[in-house]
Formats: structure tokens, C-alpha cells, sequence
């Protein structure tokens, strides 16, 4: 089913299944120094785009105030990039990626919006309490993986949490085998988009799309971001 969808879908629009995205910049795989504060611009509000599966990094821009960041998935897959979060020494890898991210824009209030594999990647962010020296104030979690990188989930309260579901990945039930199409998941299987949004402790809101495409501008950038 997978690969149909990515036959079908235009190759411009890059909405592949668990995959596609806007592209991500080019900030180092291996991140910021570890122990170190991030530096920061006061004010300075930025978005963190983690690509999907078959993404790429792309550049950085500025729309309405705020820094967009779009950083490259720390492995290969599908023809382009993917986020690889498990085991723990991928993790690290992603961690590092976003903190180097956030950096290298002196970010000082941000979110990080995942979309498809990068959604899945954020959610285990999230549930891992990275704040980023509080800097990150939300994670916008776009059509995920619905894998088990949410299991045991122990996210920080003070950390928002929005989850976008398009229903174009409704096949991803609880137990269905990630190979079968070539998923990338942790555990293997997927656990269903309603033991998902348990997990994370919030809900599921319907998407813009009805389609597995990411959901490019949410309302989440500007309420989350607003000024102290």
C-alpha cells in the first residue's frame, strides 16, 4: 500500500507516505557540544522542521517574525534522508542535530514540528523531556509513525504537545508489521494513532489534509511563540 501511495502522489509536492516533508537545513548530525548552554538571541522565536522519511535538509528562512530551521535527517532512506531515533546512540544523534539547530539561529523560544518519520522522531523527543535548556516550549507532532518510540512516555508538563492525524496512515493499527512496507519504527510494529495519543498524553486533531501530507503552517507557531 505504501508504495502505491508514493507512485501516485506528484513527485513536486513530496508527499510520501511516512516520508515526505518540506526539506530541513543543514545544521551538523553530530550537534552542539554536550553540557553546554545553548547561546541564544533574546526574542529570537524559531521553528525546528524534522523532515520526513525520503526528505533532505533545506534552507533556513524567515516568515512573519520567526526563524525556520530544517535540518537533515541523521541517516539514509528511501532515496533522501530519514530520522533514525533508536537505539540510544541514534537518539544522540537526533538530539544533537536539533540542539546544533537551535544554536546555530540563537534560538530563544522554539518549536519543533516532525512530520511523518521526523513526527515520530519529535514525539520520542517530547516523551524524553528535551526542553533544550527550556528554549523548546512545544512539539507540533504532524501524521506520525504511530510506533513505539511513545512507550513510557514521560514528557515534561511544561512542555506543549499538539498531534495532527490526516487518516492517510490508517493502516498503521495496533501490531501492524513495519516491514511490510518498509516503515521505519520502533519496535518493529505500530500501535494504532488512538494508543498513540494516550501515550503522549494529549489527543488527536484532525489535520488540514485528508491526505498524508505535512500540515505547513499550524496555528501552533504563533500562540506557542509568542512573547513572555
Amino acid at each position: 500500500m505504501l508504495r502505491v501511495v508514493r507512485r501516485l502522489l506528484p513527485i513536486a509536492s513530496i508527499l510520501v507516505l511516512g516520508a515526505c516533508s518540506r526539506g530541513s537545513s543543514g545544521s551538523s548530525a553530530s550537534g552542539g557540544e554536550p553540557g553546554k548552554p545553548i547561546p541564544t538571541v533574546p526574542g529570537k522565536r524559531c521553528v525546528v522542521h524534522l523532515h520526513g522519511k525520503s526528505g533532505s535538509g533545506g534552507p533556513t528562512t524567515e516568515k512573519d517574525g520567526v526563524t525556520h530551521l530544517r535540518p537533515t535527517g541523521n541517516a539514509d532512506g528511501w532515496g533522501g534522508k530519514q530520522w533514525l531515533y533508536f537505539p540510544d546512540d541514534a537518539y544522540a544523534v537526533v538530539k544533537g542535530t536539533v540542539a546544533a539547530s537551535l544554536a546555530s539561529a540563537g534560538c530563544d523560544r522554539a518549536v519543533v514540528h516532525g512530520f511523518s518519520n521526523g513526527a515520530a522522531a519529535a514525539a520520542k523527543l517530547f516523551c524524553r523531556s528535551e526542553q533544550f535548556d527550556g528554549h523548546v516550549v512545544g512539539y507540533v507532532i504532524d501524521d506520525p509513525v504511530v510506533d513505539h518510540g511513545a512507550d513510557g512516555c514521560k514528557p515534561d508538563p511544561k512542555t506543549k504537545v499538539k498531534l495532527y492525524w490526516t487518516g492517510g496512515l490508517a493502516n498503521a493499527v495496533d501490531g501492524w508489521s513495519c516491514k511490510d512496507a518498509d516503515w521505519t519504527c520502533e519496535g518493529g510494529t505500530t500501535i494504532g494513532i488512538a494508543r498513540y495519543a494516550a501515550a503522549l498524553g494529549t489527543s488527536q486533531t484532525p489535520s488540514i489534509h485528508q491526505q498524508h501530507q505535512e500540515y505547513s503552517d499550524p496555528p501552533e507557531y504563533s500562540s506557542w511563540l509568542e512573547p513572555r
